[in-house]
């Protein structure tokens, strides 16, 4: 690797340095292992990003060290950088997302702005996290107590950082923001005993799971979003059982604009069982099984429009 990508790359290995955590030793052999896979025609990974693949540094520590200093590249400016989104794009994108109180990853995989598979390989090669879906972990009672102390309710709602799984000294921890990582670098120094592994989650998942962990309801910022926007809320589902987590997440939407009292186990149920029903009758009469929800005023009431919606290309 020649030119000002190396030199970028260097300028990154210096601040790693800077903070304690690689030596020169090992700056020398992260450019070696680019410069190898440059020539084999593999693609590119960022300097921070070969050091997590040797276990040199964690993502927290890659992130915070470039945040700190202003040299983190974003998810927004990659878009750009990469023309995936437009800069104009981007913007409206981060806007809409603000005014929706939705986290702007979650966004982007909510609008389709970018394929879901490609956006799961950008979050991987920019910060290193996997994505996982909610609905893969299990929840398990028993450590439900060492969860909550580790983040409480609050702390979960301020930072959208939750505790999911805990095996051994190891506790897997989803983020809706790669920023969540700030975060976790505190709570890592707070409590030694653990070895933090955080994942990627989806929005929809942060608040399914919330209500699992906690007991409640998320409540974030409801009180202050317009009705008008939550009207504009919708959900595509192809498995409602796979999706279970983002028709939870659609139903507080409902509840919101219709007012209805704060969500109980019993009408939670109802709602994902009157979304299964409505799902595979759409399914079978269309033969499309990607169906999208979306909520409609009709004078008084509050109805639930079900469409089909075309295969989305990834």
């Amino acid at each position: 690797m020649t030119g000002p990508d190396r030199g970028k790359d260097r300028k990154t290995g210096d601040i790693l340095m800077a903070g304690g955590l690689i030596g020169p030793g090992d700056v020398e052999n992260v450019l070696a292992i680019q410069e190898k896979n440059r020539l084999a025609g593999n693609r590119n990974r960022l300097f921070g990003m070969v050091l997590c693949d040797l276990n040199l540094i964690t993502p927290m520590d890659n992130y915070c060290a470039l945040a700190s200093t202003k040299k983190l590249l974003s998810l927004k400016d990659y878009l750009v950088k990469e023309g995936v989104v437009s800069p104009s794009g981007v913007g409206q994108l981060a806007a809409r997302a603000g005014a929706e109180g939705v986290p702007f990853i979650s966004f982007l995989l909510d609008q389709k702005a970018v394929g879901k598979s490609r956006l799961q390989q950008i979050l991987f090669d920019l910060f290193y996290l996997p994505f996982r879906s909610v609905s893969d972990i299990v929840f398990d009672k028993q450590s439900q107590d060492q969860l909550t102390q580790v983040i409480g309710p609050l702390a979960a709602e301020k930072h959208l950082c939750i505790p999911l799984q805990l095996n051994g000294s190891a506790l897997m921890v989803g983020l809706c923001d790669p920023s969540n990582l700030m975060f976790l670098r505190d709570l890592d120094a707070t409590f030694p005993q653990y070895r933090f592994t955080p994942v990627f989650i989806p929005f929809s998942g942060f608040t399914w799971f919330f209500r699992l962990l906690y007991g409640k309801n998320w409540e974030g910022e409801k009180k202050s979003v317009d009705p008008r926007v939550l009207m504009k809320s919708s959900m595509v589902i192809q498995d409602p059982v796979a999706d279970k987590e983002k028709i939870f997440a659609f139903f507080d939407r409902y509840e919101q604009v219709s007012g209805q009292a704060p969500a109980g186990t019993g009408r939670q149920s109802y709602f994902f069982e009157f979304i299964r029903l409505h799902h595979d009758r759409m399914a079978a009469r269309t033969q499309c099984r990607r169906v999208r929800f979306s909520l409609k005023a009709q004078g008084k009431d509050l109805k639930i429009i079900a469409t089909p919606e075309p295969e989305a290309q990834d």
